[in-house]
């Protein structure tokens, strides 16, 4: 930190003696230009590897609303959920360019809209301004080294940052129910759930024993095959650390004696805790439609 404070300041400080100058090379202008465009080119035709390209390994972003990303690794970290669960369409107007020897800013203003490639997200509309700080490179080329926006719309940090927060969390939260529905053992089983995990199957008292419940789980697993081929949730609901999973679907039990299918179509509720290891599944309920 105290690196890059250092570094702002003098960049800043020779900036403000040529305020409002542009650059006196317009080939340098040109360059900067360019380094914009490739910028978001490669946001909108979601080229990851070619976006990191843009970026010094110890590159700093300053985002709004959460803590300073330091190095190219952390920062392509931020950025990948953007690029997995939305199709970018940034528009970057440019404000002004100024170089001080081998250092430039760039400011802008944007324009950008992020559709989600899934429909039950929302698409995320914003306005927002930014300045981007660069150094020239032996071989004569820019490359970025920090990055600071914000929106316009007091609402819109919120808004982005909660909705991405969101598709993350409810895709680790699917993730988990996938891979908790194809357990072989009783040892899989309980890799997903929380110790004080409660089973609140019908017919049954409720279970939160874990002896019992590893040996309910255990005579499953040895007398027949569980999957659970076609989940489909209904809603998620993140509070923090507690999450909320409806979901339903169709639970098969294949024999493993003569491979006889038995199949029970069930509804669910999960009730989720976020643990140093990810999301585990607390309470179990469900009910069957057969």
């Amino acid at each position: 930190m105290k690196k890059f404070f250092k570094f702002s300041i003098v960049l800043l400080l020779s900036l403000a003696a040529s305020c409002g100058v542009k650059t006196d090379s317009k080939n340098d202008e040109a360059a900067l230009r360019k380094w914009i465009e490739d910028y978001v080119a490669n946001n909108n035709s979601g080229d990851f590897e070619n976006y990191g390209s843009s970026w010094t390994e110890d590159a700093i972003w300053l985002p709004p609303g959460v803590p300073v990303v330091t190095g190219k690794t952390a920062i392509m970290e931020f950025a990948e959920p953007f690029y997995t669960q939305y199709k970018i369409d940034q528009k970057l107007t440019i404000e002004e360019i100024s170089t001080v020897g081998d250092l430039a800013y760039i400011r802008v203003a944007g324009n950008e809209v992020y559709s989600p490639n899934t429909a039950d997200a929302d698409t995320i509309r914003i306005q927002n301004k930014g300045i981007f700080l660069l150094r020239r490179e032996s071989g004569g080329s820019w490359i970025g080294t920090h990055c600071v926006w914000n929106y316009n719309s007091p609402s819109a940090q919120a808004i982005s940052l909660d909705q991405i927060s969101y598709e993350n969390e409810k895709k680790a939260i699917i993730e988990l129910c996938e891979s908790w529905g194809q357990f072989k053992t009783a040892d899989e089983y309980f890799n997903h759930i929380t110790d004080d995990f409660i089973m609140l199957a019908p017919g049954l008292e409720p279970l939160s024993d874990p002896d019992s419940i590893y040996r309910w789980i255990e005579t499953i697993s040895k007398n027949s095959i569980f999957s659970f081929p076609d989940l489909i949730t209904d809603e998620i609901l993140v509070f923090d650390t507690i999450a909320i999973h409806r979901y339903r679907g169709t639970a098969h039990f294949t024999s493993k004696k003569d491979s006889s299918l038995s199949k029970q179509y069930r509804k669910y509720i999960d009730i989720l805790k976020k643990t140093n290891k990810g999301w585990k599944v607390s309470r179990h309920m469900f009910n069957r439609n057969n």
